[in-house]
């Protein structure tokens, strides 16, 4: 009798089942072993632990005193050890303005861990229900749920999740500015795109290519509310306080322990990765010419008038935000969470290439693996010590900006996605 091939009888659709039921178990055990080997908040959740903190202090001590470092590290100690330099603990700073720390004092009311869980949900939750609204009210179809299923298993969520971050509310704010553009409500949408300044780095490309196209009432939606953010940060923390979080900006932009540059998905990851090897002038230079030409080619993204309604519009955001994710000074995987809207609209659209879906999806685990298997090498001392998850990741990230940038400014004809989906 001849023996079967596991797998062998699957239909595409049980394919695509196997493939993400793989990938949520992988993301699973990423989560287990660092709870077995860090315990929560070394790694797991450690941004979260910064936003607790926030609301924690702004309910026990007030606002001013959100950014004091010393304070910071007294908190969060007990909770988080495993980052010192020179045997000083580095706390993790937030960096955005006071008012967005107000959601976090609700939570700050409970211990971190069982208020984590409870982020963790919630985000996800949001996330899902989100996706299928946004993109029914811009196509007036349901997307289909393995195209969903998809989206929502890629690294850049799962990353978003095991570190806490915010990035999922981002994704809102950049799918309302959408949404609003498309109902022609332009003051609207710019004010949805004030929200995105909780992580300003994000529009530093968006907000001059609207100024550059006089898109003028997103730009006066933005600029109103950017004032009324502005001045209710500076009731909050006064003068005193916006120079502290300046302080921080500066920090972040310079290198602090908990910034972790050679984990990022933009040119600056490649400058510290390879000073490790080279001369840091030479590495410095790289990463010059590798902004530049990253910055010039996005001059090309949005040549001529576009309807803000329409779908080259959406190719367009998604080529500004991944340029903008290759030149920032400040770029982790789950800051590419925000091309989201764009990327999923266009996905169910049929209107993204296969080999940029693929790679936003399959990319990630294969650049974890091979990490290990480097991993493995040096244990058997046939690879020198490195970062190689770091080195690996990021560099996933930043090919994947490059690519999908350089398929936009091509301007070649959009292809389906053939995601291997059968459509209903």
């Amino acid at each position: 009798m001849k023996k079967k091939i596991p797998f062998q009888s699957l239909d595409s659709q049980g394919r695509q089942n196997l493939i993400l039921f793989a990938l949520l178990i992988y993301y699973l055990i990423q989560i287990g072993l660092a709870l077995y080997v860090n315990n929560l908040f070394n790694t797991l959740g450690s941004d979260f632990l910064g936003f607790w903190t926030t609301g924690h202090i702004a309910n026990t001590q007030g606002y001013t005193h959100i950014y004091d470092a010393d304070l910071v590290s007294k908190i969060q100690k007990p909770y988080h050890e495993v980052i010192e330099t020179d045997n000083i603990y580095a706390p993790i700073l937030t960096a955005f303005f006071p008012v967005f720390g107000l959601p976090f004092q609700l939570l700050a009311f409970q211990q971190p861990g069982p208020t984590f869980a409870i982020w963790s949900f919630i985000n996800v939750i949001v996330l899902v229900f989100y996706l299928q609204f946004f993109i029914f009210d811009l196509t007036q179809k349901r997307i289909h749920p393995g195209i969903l299923a998809f989206l929502l298993i890629s690294y850049p969520v799962f990353h978003n999740v095991f570190w806490g971050q915010i990035n999922i509310w981002l994704v809102i704010c950049m799918g309302e500015f959408m949404r609003s553009l498309k109902h022609k409500k332009s003051f609207i949408g710019g004010l949805w795109l004030t929200g995105m300044i909780a992580k300003p780095q994000a529009l530093i490309l968006l907000i001059p290519a609207l100024i550059l196209k006089r898109y003028w009432k997103e730009v006066a939606g933005f600029m109103t509310g950017s004032l009324i953010i502005l001045a209710i940060s500076f009731v909050m923390v006064g003068t005193q306080g916006l120079r502290e979080l300046l302080n921080v900006w500066l920090g972040f932009a310079s290198g602090i322990p908990t910034n972790a540059p050679e984990h990022m998905v933009n040119w600056r990851m490649v400058m510290v990765q390879l000073s490790t090897i080279a001369n840091p002038n030479f590495s410095l230079i790289i990463a010059i010419i590798g902004i530049a030409i990253t910055l010039l080619a996005s001059f090309f993204i949005w040549p001529t008038p576009t309807d803000s309604s329409s779908k080259e519009f959406s190719v367009i955001l998604l080529g500004l935000m991944t340029a903008t994710s290759a030149i920032t000074w400040h770029s982790h995987v789950h800051m590419m969470l925000i091309f989201l809207p764009p990327f999923a609209y266009l996905a169910a659209q049929n209107q993204l290439p296969l080999k940029i879906v693929n790679y936003w999806i399959f990319g990630p685990p294969a650049a974890l693996i091979l990490s290990y298997f480097c991993l493995l090498l040096v244990n058997l001392k046939f690879l020198p010590e490195f970062g190689y998850e770091g080195l690996l990741i990021g560099l996933w990230g930043l090919t994947f900006n490059l690519m999908t940038l350089s398929w936009i400014v091509k301007g070649k004809e959009r292809i389906q996605t053939s995601i291997s989906i059968d459509r209903p």
